[in-house]
């Protein structure tokens, strides 16, 4: 089984799942040997999760002048979930926010709200990964610990449920996309490219 194997990456500590970036995600599914066209269930989900924009604190330079004036660009939840055909229940849910981070506090009320739509089995702590793209012009007050609420002058209700809903919307349509897929990886050179 090649998804059990993935998926045990993604356990325990919770802070872990934090510090994977792509680079990791994608070398973890480039070493995976991957079987025949149509044998994964592929579900692809994305939705709005951009919260307050206007005169809210920003997330990322912990600078109380850095406040939003208006919206530039919207900020999305996208899932992706993959599960062998033969093997629909061993999946992993992959998603990948436009916040500056992860955190511990909003995975935990996503694992909740998951387990009360979909049961406890079918996604949970072992087979569930959030990561930020790490933006740093995104609304703040999501975060749990104490010195990111600082900066971003305390929690804000509204910013979180709308990283909440969206991502929670972006894991429904991904669900319910689930499909016949395959895997691959490509690679390519960025002419001119700065890195």
């Amino acid at each position: 089984m090649h998804i059990p194997l993935l998926s045990s990456l993604f356990l325990s500590p919770l802070d872990a799942l934090h510090s994977l970036s792509n680079k990791l995600v994608y070398a973890l599914f480039a070493s995976t040997p991957f079987v025949p066209r149509g044998e994964y269930l592929l579900g692809l989900g994305i939705a709005d999760i951009t919260g307050p924009v206007v005169e809210t604190n920003m997330m990322g330079y912990a600078s109380l002048a850095q406040t939003a004036t208006g919206l530039h660009m919207r900020q999305r939840g996208r899932a992706f979930i993959v599960t062998e055909r033969t093997s629909p229940t061993d999946r992993i849910l992959f998603i990948n926010a436009d916040i500056a981070m992860g955190d511990s506090g909003i995975r935990r009320a996503l694992l909740a709200a998951l387990a009360e739509e979909y049961g406890e089995g079918t996604y949970h702590a072992g087979n569930v990964a959030l990561v930020g793209t790490h933006q740093h012009s995104g609304v703040g007050g999501y975060l749990e610990n104490l010195l990111p609420q600082i900066t971003s002058r305390g929690l804000h209700p509204q910013t979180l449920s709308a990283i909440l809903s969206g991502t929670l919307l972006a894991t429904r349509r991904a669900h319910t996309s689930l499909a016949p897929g395959s895997l691959a990886l490509g690679t390519g050179r960025v002419e001119n490219g700065r890195y």
